[in-house]
């Protein structure tokens, strides 16, 4: 995740980045950045980006600063500020969350969590049906089948192909909800309806999970099933 922070007081971005570095210890690809002003940081801007912004700040203000972010980038925003009479604006430039000054870590975890939760469900790929390309959200794939050269993507109603080898769409995929349980298939864990010793099933199909996959298997859907199944 790509958080960045912008607010001028150099003493409250410190201390919202030590908060931010605490809440996030373990999570892997966490980069943070630290911006004094609203120009500096529409320089450095991305889709998917997470963004703490300062309300008051002199020259361009964070809901001017905003404003100019959402035109540049599919963001998320999450204000900060003391003044809470200013929270009504946020409306204007779709803020995902508020926060408040003097800092409280529940609310920054929480903003956090909305977060990577909008990522998770933004996440697409390319894929072809009858010759014609979609971008196919990741949460409704149920399970890809290798097939050939290609892979066959199912979701609830429809089946698509993608040019790529199986180990090249499970590299690609979010390993938090998707796994490989044999050669030919990857399965989503969002989509399982039931486990039953060495198989899964699925949109009413059965999958058989491979003895030399079946132990990774179980931690990973245990680990699923308490971080991201129950918020749901």
């Amino acid at each position: 995740m790509k958080i960045k922070i912008c607010d001028d007081e150099k003493e409250a971005a410190k201390e919202l980045q030590k908060i931010i570095y605490g809440i996030m210890e373990g999570q892997e690809d966490t980069e943070i950045k630290v911006y004094g002003s609203g120009k500096e940081l529409l320089h450095d801007i991305a889709d998917g980006d997470v963004v703490f912004l300062d309300i008051e700040m002199p020259q361009m203000d964070g809901i001017e600063a905003g404003r100019c972010l959402k035109d540049k980038a599919d963001c998320h925003i999450i204000l900060e500020t003391g003044q809470i009479q200013r929270f009504k604006e946020a409306f204007f430039i779709q803020a995902l969350r508020f926060i408040t000054k003097p800092f409280q870590k529940n609310e920054i975890k929480e903003a956090l969590e909305a977060a990577l939760a909008r990522n998770v469900e933004d996440r697409t790929l390319e894929a072809y049906a009858q010759r014609q390309k979609y971008l196919l959200k990741e949460k409704d794939i149920r399970y890809a089948r290798a097939i050939n050269s290609q892979v066959e993507l199912f979701t609830a109603n429809r089946v698509f192909r993608k040019a790529t080898t199986l180990q090249e769409l499970y590299a690609e995929l979010d390993g938090r909800f998707f796994f490989r349980i044999n050669r030919q298939y990857i399965i989503n864990f969002r989509h399982i309806e039931h486990v039953s010793g060495d198989r899964l099933s699925i949109s009413g199909k059965s999958f058989k999970i491979a003895r030399n996959r079946f132990r990774e298997f179980k931690y990973a859907y245990l680990e699923f099933d308490m971080k991201y199944k129950r918020g749901q």
